[in-house]
């Protein structure tokens, strides 16, 4: 199945009924915007996988995953790992619905998307932060450096802390007042 062809014979029709043209077309990647917004709809025959990207012209494009589907639109509409056929269709259907306003161009969805992948960022990066230093912490356990150990998890919310984590910090207080 050509990709790009099935984009611009089952979505473009009505992207330019919505003032949208293709500005920009390589392998299985189709570029398309309007005064106002810019899309990108992608497949990746490695993985078998489609993506779809979405901004206010001049901005940054940022994904609608299956995620953001969920949790932002309430959607049960799959993009990712779907067939191309499969994910066209539900592409259709999103723009033509729950997708509209962000297809129209409306800041409020915008800043809502954007407020939602930087949500996302910033807690992978604070997820991500912390198992660096339980990794560390650890490895300061391992060596019975019990100090070091609690000086890596200092700073770190207890309640973002694995239960074993919470176990070894109090034993590791414990170790270091036996010891003084």
């Amino acid at each position: 199945m050509d990709f790009n062809k099935e984009v611009k014979n089952r979505l473009c029709p009505f992207l330019k009924s919505e003032g949208f043209n293709i500005i920009e077309e390589y392998n299985n990647t189709i570029k398309i915007e309007s005064e106002r917004v810019e899309i990108s709809v992608n497949h990746d025959n490695r993985e078998n996988s489609n993506s779809f990207f979405i901004g206010l012209k001049g901005c940054i494009l940022y994904q609608i995953n299956d995620d953001v589907l969920k949790h932002l639109f309430n959607s049960n509409l799959v993009f990712e790992l779907n067939s191309v056929d499969t994910f066209i269709n539900s592409l259709d259907v999103f723009l033509k619905g729950d997708g509209y306003r962000l297809l129209s161009g409306d800041r409020n969805i915008h800043g809502l998307l954007e407020e939602y992948i930087q949500n996302l960022s910033d807690n992978y990066t604070q997820n991500l932060l912390i198992s660096q230093k339980i990794n560390s912490a650890n490895n300061a356990w391992n060596s019975s450096n019990y100090n070091d150990f609690l000086c890596f998890l200092n700073g770190v919310d207890e309640n973002l802390l694995p239960t074993n984590i919470k176990q070894k910090i109090k034993i590791a207080k414990q170790k270091i007042s036996i010891n003084r």
